[in-house]
Order: structure tokens, then sequence, then C-alpha cells
């Protein structure tokens, strides 16, 4: 008879990266990994050890954490980014652009350094200005942005062309869309008005209007409201939403 073979003995499994830890995800030898709130794994190995040790004998890095802070603020925040549209045959998408008359916000700044980027990586979307034109174009372009990123964004502006514009009505529609950007601390009707426009309601009316409307809504949420009139002129990069 022939003897029988061992039983093979079940190994154990192997615990996946995942698992080692809630929050964080060790990041592979090569290639690179993010976290769930989406930056980048920045801890450094290996020889990357050395280099991070270099960079934090830097005249900017040894500045006090509150001074660097401020530097990056200025560098990547106070931008008010607008909705563009994009048409590519069929498919319709949209994107957030700068003013073209302002320097472009400087996310190069995050590529400089891992103690840079960990510092600052939140920045472009917390500390800056997302304008919409509708509710139909804040509808559109959060499918466009990941959970994480709707998470950080902190300032949101309607714009309109006069308080008797149609865009009022997405005003009090705009406020279901608030709960999407769960970060909100300061919601901004802006209405640019134009000669000759007749302006038969006042950004008074309307700010105090809907506050009576959405009380509740502004304060359980800690929510600013901020109604003023613009410059008069509608952004450029507006016109290729509405073409």
């Amino acid at each position: 008879m022939a003897p029988r073979k061992p039983t093979a003995t079940a190994k154990p499994a192997k615990k996946g990266i995942a698992s080692q830890s809630k929050n964080v995800v060790k990041r592979p030898v090569r290639g690179y990994h993010k976290y769930k709130n989406g930056l980048l794994n920045v801890t450094p190995k290996g020889d990357e050890k050395d280099l991070f040790k270099n960079n934090q004998h830097s005249p900017l890095l040894r500045l006090p954490p509150e001074i660097r802070n401020r530097i990056w603020e200025y560098t990547l925040g106070n931008i008010v980014f607008r909705v563009r549209g994009k048409r590519s045959g069929r498919k319709y998408s949209m994107d957030f652009v700068p003013p073209s008359n302002e320097p472009s916000i400087g996310v190069s700044l995050l590529r400089t350094c891992c103690q840079i980027y960990s510092e600052a990586a939140s920045m472009p979307i917390r500390l800056n200005t997302f304008a919409f034109l509708s509710t139909w174009a804040v509808k559109k372009v959060t499918k466009q942005l990941k959970p994480y990123q709707r998470k950080q964004i902190n300032t949101i502006r309607l714009e309109a062309y006069s308080p008797d514009d149609h865009k009022l009505t997405h005003l009090w529609q705009m406020s279901s869309s608030i709960s999407i950007y769960p970060a909100v601390k300061t919601f901004q009707f802006i209405v640019h008005g134009g000669a000759g426009q007749e302006k038969s309601i006042t950004l008074k009316d309307i700010e105090t209007q809907f506050r009576e409307d959405h009380a509740t809504l502004l304060d359980d949420a800690g929510i600013g409201l901020i109604v003023e009139e613009g410059d008069g002129l509608m952004p450029d990069s507006w016109f290729s939403v509405l073409g």
C-alpha cells in the first residue's frame, strides 16, 4: 500500500496592507499610495529618509510652523475657481478654472518636498472659493468631484447678473445642495449687476428672506451667509458655460 501523503496544513492568511491600520496604509517600496482622505502617503522610505532630514535643515523649513502656514496660505489660497464647461463630441464635462487676470495657483509648491506636501496638500481646496452659475452646475460638478474633495470645500459662491435674475431661484435651490459639501462654512451670493437693469429686488431683501427661510440650515451647520454686489461684469469663464 502506497504511503499516504501528509495532509497539507493551511497557511495563515496574509494580512492585507489595508488591514494593518484603519487610517494609514503602508506605502509600497515602489510607486505610491493614498490615504483614505485622498492625500498621498509621503512617509520617507529607504534613501528618502536622508533627503527628508536634509530638507528639514533648509532655511524655509526651519521657520516656525505658524509662519510656514502663512506662506503656504498666501501661495495656495484666496482664489475664486469658476466652473468652465467643456464639450468633446457628445460628451460634456465641467472643471474649475481660476480667473485669467490672476496668477495661477502655486500647486507646484506641493511638489517641492514631502514635508511641504504633508503640511499644505489640502489648502488648494480648503482656502479657495468655488463659484457656480446655477444649481445644475453644482450637481454636474459634484458628480466629477471625489468624496474627499467635496469634504474639503469650505466656501461656495453663486453668481448672478442682477437681483432680478432667474438665479435668485437657484439661490433657494442651492440650500439643498449645501449638504453635499459638509465642510462648507461660508455661502456667498454675488450679484454683478449691469447698466440699465432694473433692480426691483435689493440685496438686503435677498439676504433677509434667505436668512428667514433657511435659519435652521445656517444655524445648525454654522454657515455664514454673504450677499453682496460684484464688480458689474460677469467673469469671462462663464461664457464657455453659457455658450
